[in-house]
């Protein structure tokens, strides 16, 4: 490592600053977050102005960017698995690479939490470690692989977390190795685990996945005795996403849909998205052979679920018959699948950085208090611009993008049974009237009326 000169003043090399600052801003992000993070303290300790760092980033986004951006590079270069069998191999040099460094570990940690970075930096690191994966793993399917590689970070992150550094007198003794071994058996058994799941389907389907070949879709249903949430899925077949009981809310392509008991939402190959559900949800999940819905555009849409198409789906799903007659009623389900007629998107994201970020921050928090105005500070905008730059991007000011995405969360509360005025309460409401007249301006009828609908 590079140090002051006789002086005590940093060197003028730049790339020998850019280090410098990217040492620093990691180890400041990674304890205080991004929020909590202190451009001034980094400078303080780089012995170098603020102003010469932004002239080297731009802004504290574009530090914490740069910081990112050299985690990712460090983990890419852990060596590339080569053989089929090779599992133990790649998940020890990922362990070593993450447990060397406790700034690293903690800073990747917040990061798949807070996601304040540009999205294609880990979405870049998922893509490239999950290919390694793949190479120690070849049974795995591109969506398994990228949720066993989470699941091993996962757990590698929080051993890391609880030990940051060999030595450390906070830390608890602990036998190094033998924690090791304990881990790359667990990630072991996840990965297993998710290679038989991909060719088991639950007892309410009679068609393995082995046999989608000859076949058009199969159903796989879950169902949820809370509130729950699947969050940063992808998978490698096209997906129609619906229900028979419950409320669904999924994130994907840029937007946010709420999806009611009769209509699905299409959602093509390999688009990452997000779904919550509420109590009582029975989420059904159909998955399609390529190319087997025409109909259908290749982007996410929403699906009119009619009585007809619903009954032929869950009739697949629950009983069964001969090859050739599931294959007539598969094409008959598939000729009633279209796209819902005059269907909007729910939630329009927006699609700049900055945007992107009060977006995030607002989906985050729905009970904040954070005004349009207190958003411009940070953003370093005028209440004015950052209001018309949202309108441009979503169609809606800040201000009615924020009470529309309360509204839509509302209706996964409501429809988990919690009562109006604890919904609003959560939702940052300070009183339950404000929040019904929000919900009738929006939904056209009061909560009470669009439950007592939505259950007839």
């Amino acid at each position: 490592m590079v140090g002051f000169d006789k002086l005590g003043r940093m060197p003028r090399d730049p790339l020998t600053t850019r280090r410098r600052l990217i040492g620093a801003a990691t180890a400041e992000f990674a304890e205080f977050g991004f929020a909590g993070a202190r451009v001034h303290f980094i400078a303080d300790i780089c012995g170098i102005s603020k102003e010469r760092i932004y002239g080297h980033f731009g802004n504290k986004t574009g530090l914490y960017n740069a910081a990112f951006e050299q985690l990712c590079t460090g983990l890419l270069g852990i060596p590339s698995v080569q053989s089929a069998d090779g599992f133990p191999e790649l998940f020890d040099a990922l362990h070593d690479a993450l447990m060397k460094d406790a700034a690293t570990a903690r800073l990747l940690y917040r990061e798949r939490i807070d996601r304040h970075a540009t999205p294609a930096l880990m979405d870049t690191l998922m893509t490239k470690l999950g290919e390694h994966l793949q190479r120690a793993l070849p049974e795995l399917s591109t969506a398994s692989a990228r949720a066993a590689l989470q699941g091993v970070m996962d757990l590698i992150l929080a051993q890391a977390i609880a030990h940051p550094a060999a030595g450390s007198s906070a830390a608890a003794p602990v036998d190094a190795d033998a924690a090791k071994t304990r881990l790359r058996s667990c990630a072991a058994t996840l990965a297993q685990s998710l290679i038989e799941q991909q060719h088991t389907i639950p007892a309410n389907s009679k068609i393995s996945t082995a046999n989608l070949r000859k076949f058009l879709f199969t159903t796989v249903r879950h169902a949820t005795s809370n509130q729950q949430t699947w969050s940063s899925s992808r998978h490698f077949r096209d997906e129609l996403v619906w229900s028979t009981a419950g409320t669904l809310r999924v994130q994907a392509a840029h937007a946010l849909w709420t999806v009611p008991a009769h209509q699905a939402l299409w959602l093509p190959r390999d688009v990452p998205h997000s779904i919550d559900v509420s109590a009582g949800t029975l989420l059904q999940a159909t998955y399609f052979s390529r190319g087997a819905v025409a109909t259908l555009p290749p982007r996410v849409c929403l699906v009119q679920l009619s009585p007809a198409l619903r009954e032929l789906l869950l009739f697949n799903a629950e009983h069964a018959m001969p090859d050739e007659r599931r294959l007539r009623l598969q094409q008959l389900a598939v000729e009633l699948i279209h796209p819902a007629v005059a269907a909007e998107v729910d939630l329009k994201m927006p699609r700049s950085a900055l945007l992107i970020r009060v977006a995030e921050g607002i989906l985050g928090a729905l009970d904040a208090k954070t005004s349009t105005g207190e958003w411009a500070t940070i953003l370093g905008m005028t209440p004015r611009d950052l209001s018309a730059a949202f309108q441009e991007e979503t169609g809606l000011s800040l201000t009615q993008w924020r009470v529309l995405a309360r509204i839509r969360a509302s209706l996964i509360l409501l429809d988990s049974g919690i009562p109006v005025a604890t919904t609003a309460r959560r939702l940052g409401y300070a009183s339950p009237s404000t929040f019904i007249n929000h919900f009738r301006t929006t939904m056209g009828s009061t909560p009470a009326a669009y439950l007592g609908h939505a259950r007839d």
